[in-house]
């Protein structure tokens, strides 16, 4: 009897899982959720010019955020950009420290370059 419940059970958890969409379904959504992240996050790209090099940050959050790079320091409101001059003594320490503050919470990053 015991096995019977078991089996009827396996099968049960196989229909709905078949159903409610299989591998294919949580395949979509994670990546639906990994497509929610990178659209929640702010975007960094190095551009480099005759003048020097430039860190632009676009603030794709609903929040002002704060980056500061070198002692420089902007406050960017939400889907706006800016611009942060890299300083020449990254070509000595071969890294990029990055600052954000999202509304009180501040995260570091160390870019090797």
């Amino acid at each position: 009897m015991k096995v019977g419940n078991i089996l009827v059970f396996l099968i049960s958890a196989l229909i709905l899982f078949l159903i409610n969409g299989g591998i294919n379904g949580i395949h979509e959504s994670y990546n639906q959720g990994l497509l929610q992240v990178s659209q929640e996050t702010p975007k960094f790209t190095i551009v480099e010019n005759y003048n020097g090099a430039y860190l632009a940050v676009n603030n794709t959050l609903a929040v002002p955020i704060k980056v500061a790079l070198y002692g420089h320091q902007v406050k960017i409101s939400p889907d706006e950009s800016a611009t942060i001059p890299i300083n020449n003594s990254v070509f000595k320490t071969h890294e990029i420290r990055i600052t954000l503050t999202i509304e009180n919470l501040s995260i570091l990053f160390i870019e090797r370059v």
